[in-house]
């Protein structure tokens, strides 16, 4: 009975239980409903996270710290190596670039801007080239889209961008550098530039493509095509015996990376302030800052408006102004090779006997001997100037180390002297002795033009020389300091000084014995245009130097792509320039280039003539931005 009662209660109590477990969760249910009818989100508001320390124990609470944690470092991390690796600074475009420079505009127009280093700087910026050179020193495409040479080298044909279009809208063709190239060659617009295409001829194919045509083959003639290229239709109006008043030639209309804006002058009517913009429709890479030239008297008054912070950069800065700079470490020194040298050229093509003396190979030898280029380098000059020994540059594929030079040998000077049958002789003492000599007014009317002293003299002249050199703070320096060597062994120096503006005629007339000048390289060096005899009349030979062997030397060598061959044709020629001395060369300049250090992306050593500064122009900037990239 017991077991009966038992057995139903136990029945009884599992029914019961089973009821009130599902009254429990229809209770639930229920609660839940209204939980959610009252707030339908599910996941817990920052109001109700605190109250989670409630529910959970001190190990729990440590353990989601913990965690916590090591999600804020990783996204940390994340984060970082992110910016690390997918944000970069770039440069952006904007500011303006304010660079001071010795001189004034006077023609920017690429038929004659060589003459003048400020119109070559602007120049450079707003007119585009067939061929420029890069930053490396190559030569590299630029209104070029592609050219081919014939077998025989003597023919070019190229074809140009068809994207090109001037600061006028309008686009850029064919007739625009047939234009240019007929304009630089024609005698009555004498530009500098027609000596170097002597027996080059053009030709139209179409809008977009052209022939240059060769009487002789020429390896390296591409490096001639980096003259600018003037549009036809605002130049050809205008007549030779006009072309240098134009206005044109201070507004320019070109097709480079800047176009001009804007000058002003001053009260004088000296232009003082010059500015360039980007070009928004440059075919190539826009440069990221506009430009503003302002235009000196002198280093000091360029030096003083950089102090005052009127100016970021000087564009050359000598070597003696060092000191005068205020804040120097705010600025870069950028030191650049600039293949300029200056040499002394030895006339021994002048008429008349005075010149004799210079027709002797012993005299120039003794000559060059008896300069010490140590002393007019660290001693004389105020320039950072390379020491230049032979016709080619150290680092020139050309270059022969073991040719003849001329190192500073006063002992050796004065040997060659005596070869050459030239004695020391006192014109006191010559005076005296010659008193009752029926020659006694020819004597004293020569004697008269010498001071007192110790003089060099054969055949009854003495040795006296005219030396010409342009009228420059260095060159005077140079002149001054080579004369003086020269008269204590015993040579009559009469020094001249001219202006540049002189010196084209004094050289077609070849009137002086000695002249000291300045030659510039161009990017290929090619020896023909200053030592091949063709080159007397037109060209850059200035001496009149002729020699047979020279002459196919440098034919057959200008003719070859093949440097081994060059190079044995020019060390040929080294060898005989060196023996023969009609120069003596001095000293190659260096480029010191000042810039403020907030201009960033400035790259490159080696120039060729001061506008090359700018040829990385378009990687310069002032301003950055974040990139994002994958």
């Amino acid at each position: 009975m017991n077991f009966l009662f038992q057995k139903i209660k136990d029945i009884t109590g599992k029914r019961f239980s089973k009821i009130k477990s599902k009254n429990r969760e229809q209770q639930v249910s229920l609660e839940k409903k209204l939980v959610f009818s009252l707030n339908k989100s599910k996941i817990p508001n920052l109001k109700q996270f605190k109250y989670v320390g409630k529910y959970l124990s001190k190990k729990e609470l440590l353990l989601i710290r913990f965690s916590f944690l090591v999600l804020f470092i990783s996204v940390f991390f994340w984060v970082n190596n992110f910016y690390k690796n997918h944000l970069e600074l770039v440069p952006i475009r904007g500011g303006i670039y304010r660079e001071a420079l010795v001189g004034s505009p006077k023609h920017i127009n690429p038929l004659y801007s060589q003459i003048n280093d400020v119109d070559n700087d602007i120049s450079s910026l707003v007119y585009s080239s067939l061929f420029k050179q890069d930053k490396k020193n190559k030569l590299v495409k630029d209104l070029v889209d592609d050219y081919s040479v014939s077998e025989d080298a003597k023919v070019y044909t190229i074809k140009i961008k068809q994207n090109v279009i001037w600061h006028t809208g309008e686009n850029l063709v064919v007739d625009d550098i047939i234009f240019t190239f007929e304009t630089l060659k024609n005698e009555d617009y004498k530009s500098p530039l027609r000596f170097s295409f002597s027996g080059v001829n053009i030709e139209k194919v179409n809008d977009y493509e052209l022939k240059f045509i060769l009487t002789h083959s020429y390896s390296p003639f591409l490096s001639l095509l980096t003259f600018g290229i003037i549009p036809k239709k605002v130049w050809d109006q205008i007549p030779a015996e006009a072309m240098l008043l134009a206005e044109l030639n201070l507004k320019p209309i070109g097709s480079g990376p800047y176009k001009f804006v804007n000058f002003s002058k001053n009260e004088n009517g000296v232009i003082k302030e010059y500015d360039l913009e980007v070009n928004d429709n440059y075919y190539g890479n826009e440069p990221f800052i506009d430009l503003k030239f302002k235009f000196f008297h002198s280093f000091e008054e360029a030096i003083a408006a950089l102090n005052d912070q009127q100016v970021d950069s000087l564009s050359y800065l000598p070597k003696g102004y060092f000191e005068n700079i205020i804040t120097p470490k705010t600025h870069s020194y950028l030191k650049l090779e600039l293949p300029q040298v200056y040499s002394i050229y030895l006339n021994n093509s002048r008429v008349g006997e005075d010149n004799v003396p210079l027709s002797s190979k012993l005299v120039r030898q003794a000559l060059a001997y008896s300069i010490n280029r140590d002393e007019i380098i660290n001693n004389i000059l105020l320039a950072d100037v390379n020491e230049q020994k032979t016709p080619f540059f150290t680092d020139s594929f050309a270059y022969d180390e073991n040719v003849k030079k001329y190192d500073f040998n006063l002992e050796q000077a004065r040997k060659l002297f005596v070869d050459d049958k030239w004695k020391l002789v006192n014109t006191e003492d010559e005076k005296n002795n010659n008193a009752s000599s029926t020659d006694d007014v020819e004597v004293e009317k020569e004697d008269s033009e010498f001071d007192h002293g110790t003089w060099l003299k054969k055949d009854g002249k003495f040795l006296k020389l005219k030396f010409v050199s342009l009228d420059g703070d260095e060159e005077r320096k140079t002149a001054e300091f080579v004369a003086s060597t020269w008269e204590k062994i015993g040579v009559k120096v009469n020094l001249e000084f001219v202006a540049i503006e002189q010196i084209s005629e004094i050289i077609s007339l070849k009137d002086y014995d000695i002249l000291l000048f300045l030659e510039i390289r161009n990017i290929i060096e090619d020896p023909y245009l200053f030592w091949h005899s063709s080159q007397i009349q037109e060209g850059m030979n200035y001496l009149g130097f002729m020699d047979g062997e020279v002459d196919k030397l440098l034919e057959e060598a200008r003719s070859s792509s093949d440097e081994n061959i060059r190079k044995e044709k020019y060390g040929k020629f080294q060898e005989i320039i060196m023996e023969e001395s009609p120069i003596i060369y001095l000293y190659s300049k260096n480029y010191i280039y000042l810039q403020d250090k907030e201009l960033k992306g400035f790259d490159g050593i080696k120039i060729f003539s001061p506008a090359d500064r700018f040829l990385s122009i378009n990687e310069w900037y002032l301003k950055t931005g974040k990139k994002l990239f994958w």
